[in-house]
């Protein structure tokens, strides 16, 4: 099996970078799409993102000996370094939170895990998080009541405007550094 570097587009068939994406289960995407589970109804896909658009992976984008975690890991990795420095988090850390970066990719950074532990230092805290799509990720701290309401109000926000395309209802908190359904 051969290595690959952190850009490459580990071994598919065309030029760009492989980069991952939340999914919920129930956006019915064809089974051939490259996938694995994360948590919940949410799973992670694989997609070629070339300049302004694009493209799922599917199974057979892979070429021979290519393994399917070391694509994972690629993809992982390329999106840690197309976002670089751009991660911002607003708002008040007494209460809710939201993560920016570019406007596309705020749900991925759930797939990083040093990024998460570190932030739980920072605040001193387990977190909820919320991310109804792909560009909007909320979190406030686990213990925090206003926090919490405020991600409710969100969550609802929502849900009332029937929005197509919803990535998630649900909180989402980490245990042991794993990604679990919040109570």
């Amino acid at each position: 099996m051969r290595s690959l570097s952190p850009i490459q587009t580990a071994g598919l068939r065309e030029e760009g970078m492989i980069l991952p994406r939340l999914e919920n289960i129930g956006t019915n995407l064809p089974p051939d799409y490259l996938h694995k589970h994360f948590v919940a109804d949410l799973y992670i896909y694989y997609v070629f993102e070339q300049e302004s658009n694009y493209r799922y992976l599917r199974h057979n984008d892979l070429e021979n000996g290519i393994a399917f975690e070391e694509m994972h890991i690629t993809s992982i990795n390329n999106l840690l370094a197309f976002i670089g420095d751009r991660i911002e988090l607003n708002g008040d850390s007494d209460d809710a939170m939201m993560i920016t970066v570019d406007g596309e990719h705020e749900s991925s950074l759930l797939l990083f895990d040093k990024f998460w532990n570190e932030l739980e230092i920072r605040l001193d805290a387990s977190l909820l998080v919320f991310t109804p799509s792909h560009d909007l990720l909320f979190l406030a701290k686990e213990n925090s009541v206003s926090g919490r309401e405020r991600l409710t109000d969100i969550r609802n926000q929502f849900l009332s405007e029937n929005i197509k395309g919803i990535l998630g209802s649900m909180f989402l908190k980490r245990n042991s550094g794993i990604w679990t359904l919040a109570e």
